[in-house]
């Protein structure tokens, strides 16, 4: 069975979350990967590295779901869209969300455990439907929406790693299970989803439009795509995955304690990276985005080339006038 058809059988469980949706039109604030308006961000910072024409056909595509899921209709939106449906009881890509990479400071037997569909796997595949022929417009649809969202969840450091200790035996579920004290977030996953603060608005009022724009220009304008060099140009989610698990390594865990309050010093560098990583994310979609509509014009151009190749090196026929 190809990839396509295996797809198809889980839209049946994207639909059931479309019904739910059509009398829950206001999704929940809740604690994923990136806030709302961390993936929303990033997608706005994506939309604003592509061409007008770009830009067009990627609206386009994510509009085809826009009589289903009118909150989420434009590209930018959509960012937020794999939560809205996991929100409202979708659970088939439950696992697409994150990559279980395990580590610790200490010497201890962490289990053996394959996460066979993952944040990693979950673009890849994003990218084979968009880039597959046989997929139709429905399908390219949802997985221009996935793409956009498992972008930024593959940017996040505690969605792509589970920390272990002899307090976490059974590690910390990415974060989720690490307790802290403070008013943005009770646990360090929550808290780095909020972008350590950054990514929470005054009495958390919902973002609008002109709030996503303005902050992605902040980031465009401090973080220009030269600032990040080569690295800007990786486009493979694997790639992605072990910044992450590195920068949980190197500082995310390593400089806090379970139960107690961030500092102000973990607090200004938490952010920072937090602003680098949504910049980044941004770039790297853009030039996904580019890489795959590139892949799937250069097809169709051959063969419109064909055609007028044919076209031209037919023999004229002459009509004599009767």
């Amino acid at each position: 069975m190809n990839l396509i058809s295996n797809h198809r059988k889980k839209m049946k469980a994207i639909m059931v979350g479309a019904c739910a949706l059509l009398v829950q039109p206001f999704m929940s604030q809740t604690a994923f990967a990136w806030n709302q308006m961390g993936h929303l961000v990033i997608a706005q910072i994506a939309y604003d590295q592509l061409t007008p024409a770009m830009q067009k056909q990627v609206s386009q595509m994510t509009s085809v779901l826009g009589n289903y899921f009118p909150s989420t209709a434009s590209f930018v939106s959509a960012a937020s869209w794999a939560d809205e449906i996991k929100g409202n009881g979708v659970k088939a890509f439950n696992n697409w969300h994150f990559i279980n990479q395990r580590f610790s400071y200490v010497r201890m037997k962490m289990p053996d455990y394959i996460q066979r569909e993952n944040v990693v796997w979950a673009v890849q595949q994003s990218q084979d439907v968009l880039q597959s022929d046989k997929a139709n417009d429905f399908e390219r649809s949802v997985f221009l929406r996935f793409l956009i969202h498992f972008t930024g969840d593959a940017h996040q450091p505690t969605q792509c790693s589970n920390f272990y200790s002899w307090q976490f035996k059974e590690g910390d579920n990415g974060g989720v299970g690490f307790p802290i004290q403070g008013e943005v977030a009770k646990n360090l996953h929550q808290f780095w989803d909020n972008g350590l603060g950054s990514l929470v608005l005054p009495n958390n009022a919902e973002p609008t439009g002109n709030d996503i724009k303005q902050y992605a220009k902040n980031l465009e304008t401090k973080y220009p795509a030269s600032f990040f060099g080569p690295q800007v140009e990786q486009v493979d989610p694997a790639a992605w995955a072990r910044e992450s698990l590195r920068m949980a390594q190197t500082f995310v865990y390593k400089e806090i304690k379970p139960w107690t309050q961030p500092s102000d010093n973990y607090i200004t560098q938490g952010k920072d990276m937090v602003d680098q990583r949504l910049t980044i994310a941004g770039y790297r979609l853009a030039n996904l985005l580019n890489m795959i509509m590139a892949d799937k014009a250069e097809p169709q151009a051959k063969a419109q080339d064909k055609v007028q190749e044919t076209i031209e090196d037919k023999p004229q026929e002459i009509t004599s006038a009767s």
